[in-house]
């Protein structure tokens, strides 16, 4: 009848058990990355099968499947990171409850305790009351904060990143020490320990690796560039030592790590793939890069296959110019003859050369060259008197057309240097190969070149 009229309670919720219940999800979830780890070391050892077995297009398609699983077990280590954080926060909300409830209880105990205290005695009372209720609620509001493994590691890297700096720098100043200081790792320890003791030795290790990351930084920046050769040899690293397929970006994020600059990643594998250390794919849209040992030791082989062809081409070649000179010394043989033959060949030389300098001199008057000049002023010779007879034709035109402007015509003529005198050239003077001058000829050509 009662809970009819009310309802019935709500079920508790069980701490304990919400507690145990993420326990068994976190331990499914480990048992699940681990056959994922398993399977993506499967197919590392199937895509060397098949590159060993040069089937180039298998092995890619094994190693897409490890990068799936890989991607997989990525995304489990979210998901434990993020039951970690709520089983975290759960713990602080009981902590909470348990709190409220004791103030609660002590509250109650205030009230029946009232009969037998006076009004001062209340106020004051009242007074603690407020100010204890305003402490649990800021203790609430922090508790109640979100608490995310990045966000307290920000919060612990604002707070001693100075003095990291500082202690790096002066155990770089000591002489003659290379190692990281120990005391350094000890005092990082014991800082992250003390802050966040939940984190136990993951947050203590990832912290460490951040020290060590900037200190590495720090080391990097006093060092000289990598040559081009270094660089070269550096991203060959990276190649080997994974045996894995990468785009072009994921090497630009592995370089620095291997201190090459992520500016310069796409220079200095283009080189490797220009000479054959590095092959290149394209699958879909995306380019691969990858290159196995024994991939090059295989190029290495055909290399030197290829120079020790060339080695046998060129002795042979060698060996036949060697026959050829032998050929070509038989009957060159030094005797009194010879020694005669080519001193005559010597003074035929020296007398033919003295024959073609007396040659150049009369080069004026050689026959051919004179014959060459009559016919040049012949043709020029023709082409004034074309040029005459056409002016002749023009002036004619003109004082045809337009009788009123004969003075300004002659003017005109006469500004041109077209004056009384003028008239066709004779060369009557000059002897000439072919028959004298016709007047009427320019005019035959004129008539035919309009024609």
């Amino acid at each position: 009848m009662m809970n009819r009229l009310f309802g019935k309670p709500k079920p508790e919720t069980n701490a304990l058990q919400t507690l145990d219940k993420l326990n068994e999800t976190l331990e499914m979830l480990e048992k699940k990355e681990k056959v994922l780890l398993k399977k993506a070391g499967q197919e590392v050892e199937k895509a060397k099968e098949y590159t060993r077995a040069k089937n180039k297009r298998a092995a890619i398609q094994c190693l897409k499947r490890k990068r799936l699983y890989e991607q997989q077990v990525e995304q489990l280590g979210n998901f434990q990171l993020r039951i970690h954080d709520q089983m975290i926060m759960l713990e602080g909300a009981k902590a909470t409850t348990e709190t409220v409830d004791a103030l609660r209880s002590g509250a109650s105990a205030m009230k029946a305790m009232q009969k037998a205290t006076n009004i001062d005695d209340v106020d004051k009372t009242m007074d603690e009351i407020n100010e204890q209720t305003e402490n649990m609620k800021q203790i609430q509001e922090a508790l109640s904060t979100p608490i995310g493994a990045a966000a307290d590691f920000d919060e612990v890297i604002s707070r001693f990143e100075a003095d990291l700096y500082a202690l790096i720098n002066t155990n770089r100043r000591c002489e003659g020490k290379k190692a990281r200081p120990k005391y350094l790792e000890a005092s990082s320890t014991i800082f992250i320990s003390n802050i966040f003791p939940e984190r136990g030795e993951k947050g203590v290790s990832r912290v460490s690796d951040f020290i060590h990351h900037h200190e590495q930084r720090i080391v990097m920046s006093k060092k000289r560039g990598l040559s081009l050769e270094e660089k070269r040899e550096k991203m060959l690293q990276i190649f080997y030592d994974s045996q894995d397929f990468f785009l072009l970006k994921e090497l630009e994020k592995m370089g620095p790590k291997k201190g090459v600059i992520s500016q310069s990643v796409k220079d200095v594998i283009q080189s490797l793939v220009d000479d054959d250390l590095v092959a290149k794919d394209k699958i879909g849209i995306s380019v691969y890069f990858w290159s196995l040992p024994s991939c090059a030791g295989n190029q290495l082989r055909s290399v030197r296959q290829k120079l020790e062809s060339d080695l046998q081409g060129s002795n042979k070649k060698l060996a036949e110019l060697v026959d050829q000179c032998d050929a070509l010394k038989k009957g060159r043989e030094e005797s009194e003859e010879r020694t005669e033959a080519l001193a005559q060949l010597q003074d035929i030389e020296k007398k033919h050369k003295e024959l073609k300098n007396e040659m150049v001199q009369f080069a004026d008057n050689d026959p051919a060259t004179l014959e060459a000049m009559r016919a040049a002023i012949e043709v020029a010779h023709q082409s004034a008197n074309r040029w005459t007879d056409n002016i002749f034709t023009l002036r004619q035109w003109c004082s045809n057309n337009f009788p009123q402007a004969k003075e300004q015509l002659e003017h005109l003529y006469t500004e041109a240097g077209i004056t009384e005198d003028f008239d066709y050239l004779e060369l009557s003077s000059f002897p000439l190969s072919s028959s004298s001058h016709d007047p009427e000829t320019p005019k035959q050509l004129l008539v035919e070149d309009q024609a």
